[in-house]
């Protein structure tokens, strides 16, 4: 990603790590247009609270002649401003404050007019330091540098982190240990009542960790649990103890036995079909963390406290880093319960001898929609974030999909129901358009893990094809992209009838020539239209 960066002071120091092109200072006459991305931070000057209300509106209205003349297919991140140099004689006079509150508010306002636009509030920076540490006053006044440059590295991890979150990057699942994690003491030795869990101290602090916890649930990560420990044991803490604020069923799997860790954290990725790299393991256990790490590499194992009163700011930060979001789709705030759904519906596949039989029995319904501004994010969350069944595996964003919106090309999002309940936008589908020769080429196909296992890619291909068809076009190419880790859809297009046309160790070209509707399963029911 090449960024174009408007500044104001000297700030090519804090994205040393970035592929970026900055302007003059406080220029906005001219932006390199092959950038992928815009981004504007200002600085206030000393003097800012003798004349603020000046100020602010000279730096507002660049931002306005900017959002008129920037490509409305690309984003533009605008940092929030804030006072770093708080110096005034006379303490009555706060005007400038209701100054900087009026133009902090109409930034975020132009992030809800204009999709390309997402705001980052460097305050959320500021207050990872003591006010004292921000300014270098040498290089200040030599280099023109509004923030020390020994914060460098502080701040190009916490940009890194912002983006993330406004690219849907986030880990997707939380397994905690029980005894000195989740409650202090074990209970296997002390008993329910001889825990520390709510009232004084250190009981009160895993009582607001575990409000942390909850919190996460409610933003859509998936919980579990994996401790060595008696499982009735564990199981009386959740249902006897009264200052227990998470429950039994706030956690999607657990394994709670005598097993090492790393064979039942590989065991708990494999069920829930996800990545071990998409999980946040924390244990308080130094040794345990340590076998995790060493036969589990991609896992994240974080440091846990030796003091309990550091887990609440020690936890935040990790938090943040993993699980923060930019925005909560509605998907996401229903992981934990479709998560249920899929392990409810794997326990039901065990009953039955034939496939046919179960997917029946699941009475699955699939909803084609086409893309517009509601699921929009979710859309590029889906792009974002899936990686085993996903053909080519292409990060788009919401500014590339509005553009191939735009363009007339053909969008459509998968949404999956049983009878378990609503598994949300599970799928997603680019195609691009050439209807001058009738010819169309698929650019992403995806499928969430959550539904896989069920055919379902299979027939919402088919629908997509069968749609095309009738669109008028003949031919359609597409491509298999070898990644790291959606070897399983290698032969994906093989087994629907698709034609090679030219292959390599990474990359399979392949054509499929409609000539009529393709034969449809009669195993779902389709509603919805694109």
């Amino acid at each position: 990603m090449k960024y174009f960066i408007f500044k104001n002071f000297t700030i090519e120091y804090l994205f040393k790590n970035t592929d970026a092109e900055f302007s003059g200072y406080e220029d906005v006459s001219y932006f390199n247009k092959n950038s992928d991305a815009f981004m504007f931070l200002y600085f206030l000057p000393l003097d800012f609270y003798k004349n603020s209300q000046h100020v602010l509106s000279q730096i507002r209205s660049k931002v306005n002649y900017l959002l008129e003349v920037l490509p409305k297919n690309k984003p533009f991140y605008l940092f929030t401003i804030e006072n770093l140099f708080k110096y005034q004689l006379v303490e009555s006079k706060r005007e400038h404050e209701q100054d900087l509150f009026d133009y902090n508010f109409f930034l975020y306002e132009q992030g809800k007019k204009h999709p390309q636009v997402k705001i980052l509030n460097i305050d959320s920076f500021y207050k990872m330091h003591d006010f004292s540490d921000l300014i270098n006053w040498k290089f200040f006044y030599t280099y023109n540098t509004p923030l020390s440059p020994d914060l460098s590295k502080s701040f190009s991890e916490w940009f890194l982190n912002r983006i993330n979150k406004i690219e849907h990057k986030r880990k997707k699942c939380l397994i905690l240990d029980l005894d000195n994690t989740l409650w202090g003491g074990i209970v296997g030795e002390n008993g329910v009542g001889g825990i520390c869990l709510g009232g004084d101290y250190p009981g009160n602090v895993f009582s607001d960790f575990q409000k942390m916890i909850l919190e996460l649930k409610a933003h859509g990560v998936i919980l579990g649990l994996c401790s060595k420990n008696n499982l009735s044991d564990a199981e009386e803490v959740f249902l006897n103890h009264p200052s227990m604020i998470l429950k039994w069923g706030d956690f999607v799997i657990k394994k709670i036995n005598w097993s090492n860790k790393d064979q039942n954290l590989a065991e708990i990725a494999a069920e829930l079909n996800i990545g071990t790299d998409s999980i946040v393991f924390v244990d308080d256990n130094p040794s345990e963390r340590e076998q995790v790490k060493r036969y589990i590499e991609d896992i994240i194992v974080p440091d846990f406290p030796n003091e309990p009163y550091k887990i609440i700011p020690h936890f935040a930060k990790i938090f943040q880093k993993y699980f923060a979001l930019y925005v909560l789709t509605e998907e996401d705030s229903k992981k934990t319960k479709q998560y249920e759904q899929k392990m409810l519906s794997q326990n039901l596949s065990k009953k039955f001898l034939n496939h046919d039989d179960f997917i029946k029995d699941l009475s699955i319904n699939l909803q084609v929609s086409p893309v517009n501004a509601y699921n929009l994010s979710r859309f590029a969350q889906l792009c974002q974030k899936t990686n085993q069944f996903n053909l080519t595996t292409i990060r788009h964003t919401e500014m590339d999909l509005t553009t191939f919106m735009n363009a007339g090309h053909f969008l459509s999002c998968l949404s999956v129901s049983d009878k378990f309940g609503d598994h949300g936008i599970t799928g997603a589908a680019i195609v691009i358009l050439d209807r001058k020769k009738n010819e169309a080429t698929i650019d992403t196909f995806l499928l969430s893990c959550r539904v896989l296992g069920k055919g379902i890619q299979n027939a919402y291909l088919v629908y997509i094809l069968n749609k095309l068809f009738l669109m008028g076009i003949k031919r359609v190419f597409t491509a298999y992209v070898k990644s790291s880790k959606n070897s399983q859809t290698e032969r994906f297009y093989d087994e629907l009838g698709f034609k090679v046309l030219k292959k390599t160790d990474l990359n399979t070209q392949y054509e499929i020539v409609l000539n009529e509707p393709l034969k449809q399963t009669d195993l779902f029911v389709f509603t919805g239209d694109t």
